[in-house]
């Protein structure tokens, strides 16, 4: 939680030991509904974020695509980095293309447009070999060695990309 201060992605530090705590709290109060009650509360449980280094190796993710990412996370050739990439690819190739797409995508995006792309995306990767591969690798066969679609990211198409992001014939909305 305290990187994600540092990030800028959080605004509010909470200490781990202290989430029961304010989880009573909040469950205690008489909310009215207003933003005002929920911040009265968190006042008295909100501390400032003990100091976190931010890895180097973060300014390879703002790289232009995926394979570019990964060839910045290799030439750092420090822990932190080694470890961003073995984890990308361990992963679906192809989910790993559209994430990063729906992340391009979606900057632009409020609440709700953003919700809607992630349930039809959602959607999208059900019709993708790799969910159910996935599923079989982790659930059914436990052996946690999934055979993807694609052996790396380099040799993911655009077009199997655009798939997972296609307009359904009756798109779902996200209800508000």
């Amino acid at each position: 939680m305290a990187m994600s201060c540092a990030l800028g992605v959080a605004n509010g530090y909470v200490p781990s030991d202290q989430h029961g705590g304010l989880l009573e709290a909040l469950g205690g109060a008489g909310l009215d509904g207003s933003d005002a009650a929920v911040a009265n509360i968190l006042m008295q449980f909100v501390q400032t974020p003990p100091a976190v280094d931010i890895p180097q190796g973060l300014a390879c993710f703002s790289e232009a695509t995926v394979p570019a990412i990964l060839r910045a996370l290799d030439a750092r050739e420090d822990e932190w980095s080694m470890k961003q990439a073995k984890s990308i690819r361990r992963k679906s190739p192809l989910a790993v293309m559209a994430t990063f797409e729906a992340l391009r995508r979606g900057e632009a995006f409020d609440f709700c447009a953003a919700m809607n792309q992630e349930l039809n995306t959602s959607l999208g990767f059900l019709e993708t070999q790799d969910f159910y591969e996935g599923i079989r690798a982790q659930l059914i066969d436990k052996d946690r060695n999934p055979k993807w679609s694609h052996d790396s990211v380099d040799s993911v198409t655009e077009d199997q990309v655009n798939r997972i992001f296609r307009t359904r014939a009756k798109p779902l909305d996200f209800i508000q």
